[in-house]
């Protein structure tokens, strides 16, 4: 069995090209802007963007555990199919809080992020069909743009919670 077989080489494809533009975005851009060397922010990021991917990437899997096999290809969920489960129930929560946590986002952020990672953790636990494991991963991707977006939207959130208004 060769590397062509193993999930996280044949369908990482999309992982590899985030973390690539987080790698350009936080390496070449501050390099033009005359920073010499990148700072803490931007080595922590990629850490932990890196970390988030490699734990997580099994949820794409999921659906498709079926064709997987059997076309022979190894991923976590058909080698360690309890494995892949608990830790897709732990890891997404715990990387929600730890995000929501690392960036400073703020509460009213921070709560729907994370209740959406116990969501998904929970439907993937818990809810083990190819249909539910589908719909399961677009909840992910949802929780996943949420990451991305709370910092921003904190910044509205937190003047209609402190205001009341816009």
């Amino acid at each position: 069995m060769g590397l062509h077989n193993v999930s996280v080489w044949r369908n990482g494809a999309h992982e590899f090209v985030c973390f690539s533009m987080y790698i350009y975005m936080f390496t070449y851009l501050p390099l033009i802007d005359n920073q010499k060397t990148l700072d803490s922010v931007s080595i922590l990021a990629i850490i932990l963007s890196g970390a988030t991917i490699f734990t997580t990437i099994q949820t794409q899997d999921f659906p498709d555990v079926a064709g997987d096999r059997a076309i022979g290809r190894i991923t976590l969920p058909i080698y360690a199919p309890h494995f892949s489960r608990w830790l897709t129930l732990f890891g997404i929560p715990a990387w929600s809080a730890m995000h929501c946590w690392i960036w400073g986002i703020g509460a009213i952020c921070s709560t729907h992020v994370m209740l959406l990672g116990l969501l998904v953790g929970g439907r993937f636990f818990h809810m083990r069909t190819p249909q539910a494991d589908s719909r399961s991963y677009v909840v992910f991707n949802v929780r996943c743009i949420s990451i991305i977006s709370a910092h921003k939207d904190e910044t509205l959130t937190g003047h209609i919670f402190r205001y009341g208004s816009f």
